[in-house]
């Protein structure tokens, strides 16, 4: 199994907890870690464990990595088990935004599968260093998703194209109902989905 992480970090932030999930993945597999500097980057053939992570800024992806996501061809992720964090600051989602979270709805649109939910790490708005403990539990984050992607644990969200019926909108609302309960663990399934209803607003 071959791990990708690929990033952009304007403050290092970014770039440190790559880094710690690089570490902590290679001990089990071969992992690559690349720093995003070029739009023509294509992802190798063989990667079986797909890790995205960007700074948030303005609420979205850096510049340059959305880019590199709108022009991906889809059959470089279709079927691919994808993995998705940001740094921000530790307001809430709603407020900072989150590039997590938009990159997770891209490669969703694509045919990526996700493993876990998009997952954020909270860098001190004014000074623009990362929290005590942030290293952490990026380490403990990246042995949990090692585990269960060797494991092959059912993704928590799946493709778009599979599920005609879960909108982009409704996945992004029940996305916002999860970071509001840390204990959520899974997402609704199409099932409940379908019985809920349009998200209000």
């Amino acid at each position: 199994m071959l791990s990708l992480i690929v990033y952009e970090s304007d403050r290092c932030n970014t770039e440190a907890i790559a880094r710690v999930l690089g570490d902590e993945f290679s001990r089990t597999r071969p992992t690559l870690l690349v720093r995003l500097d070029d739009m023509a980057y294509r992802i190798p053939v063989g990667v079986d464990l797909l890790v995205i992570g960007s700074s948030t800024q303005n609420r979205q992806p850096t510049p340059l990595l959305d880019r590199w996501l709108q022009a991906l061809d889809p059959h470089e992720v279709r079927g691919l088990t994808a993995v998705v964090f940001d740094t921000r600051s530790p307001l809430p989602g709603w407020l900072s935004g989150s590039a997590a979270r938009e990159i997770t709805r891209l490669l969703l649109a694509k045919g990526a599968h996700i493993l876990e939910q998009p997952m954020s790490f909270f860098a001190d708005a004014g000074q623009g260093h990362l929290l005590d403990g942030e290293l952490e539990r990026a380490r403990r984050w990246a042995q949990m998703v090692g585990d269960r992607s060797w494991l092959h644990v059912r993704p928590v969200f799946q493709p778009i194209e599979a599920h005609p019926d879960l909108s982009l909108r409704k996945w992004r609302f029940h996305w916002l109902q999860a970071e509001d309960h840390p204990g959520t663990t899974t997402a609704p399934s199409p099932t409940a989905l379908r019985s809920e209803g349009s998200p209000p607003g």
